[in-house]
This record gives structure tokens, C-alpha cells and sequence, in this order.
């Protein structure tokens, strides 16, 4: 099975890896940071176990410190548009993007997993986030 690392605003991933590939991301934490978190898997089963708790506005200055400002976030944006196989004619430009993240409230998102029909992750971005719910409310 392997393990997997994760980078989370509630259940919206930001970043993952699995089986040793994927970022460290301990650095932006604290060793007392350390709390029960809930894990989701298939099946809608659910775990607590340990893992890295903090708000994302106490590591503002930390994610900035290892590269993610706004405007490197902006350039990542725009090169994964270029490269995704995913996205066809319908770009979304990154202040559209930025605004509609910067009024979604991440505890509401549905996920792949929420979906009776499973996706790859990719295919299931562009079918379903802009028609969810909350990316809607934020006047996309």
C-alpha cells in the first residue's frame, strides 16, 4: 500500500507524495504542532492519527521563505496551464483562480471520493470544481 504524505487545507489537498517521493514539509512546522488529525480514505473511512496541525495564516512567512510567494504561485499557475493535458480551451486565468480560492471555505469542497463515479484527479478537477458549490458562490 505504501505511505503518503500530504500538505492539507481541511480535506483539499495542496500537495502529496506517496512511497518516499514527495516533499518534506515539517519544516513549517513546530514539534509541538504534533495533534490528533483525521485521515480520509476509500470507502469513507476515516482515522485520527498524528500529524502537523497549524493555521495557515501562522506559516505564511515560512511557505514564503521556502519559495511560495504570490508570485511564484502565479508562475507555477500559469506553467501547469501550459503543460496539463486537462485543460482544453477553457483556462482560467490566475487572478480568476486566486479570488474564487481566496472565498472558498475548503471544509465544504467535494472531493473525487465524495463523487459516486470515480475520476483520475485531473479529469475530475475540470469536470466538477466549477461547477461546486462554493467555487460558484465565489463568482468565479
Amino acid at each position: 500500500m505504501g505511505s503518503i504524505i500530504t500538505l492539507s487545507l481541511g480535506r483539499l489537498e495542496v500537495d502529496w507524495g506517496k512511497n518516499s517521493i514527495g516533499r518534506d514539509h515539517s519544516l513549517l512546522f513546530f514539534p509541538d504542532d504534533v495533534k490528533d488529525v483525521t485521515y480520509f480514505y476509500a470507502d469513507d473511512i476515516k482515522e485520527k492519527k498524528p500529524g502537523y496541525v497549524r493555521s495557515l495564516a501562522s506559516i505564511k512567512i515560512r511557505l514564503e521563505l521556502l519559495g511560495y510567494t504570490l508570485s511564484a504561485c502565479r508562475k507555477m499557475y500559469e506553467n501547469d496551464l501550459e503543460v496539463s493535458e486537462y485543460v482544453d480551451s477553457t483556462k482560467i486565468p490566475y487572478e480568476v483562480f486566486a479570488r474564487a480560492l481566496k472565498k472558498v471555505d475548503v471544509e465544504k469542497i467535494r472531493l473525487p471520493e465524495d463523487d459516486p463515479e470515480w475520476y483520475d484527479f485531473g479529469e475530475w478537477i475540470v469536470k466538477n470544481v466549477l461547477e461546486d458549490s462554493e467555487f460558484i458562490k465565489s463568482n468565479l
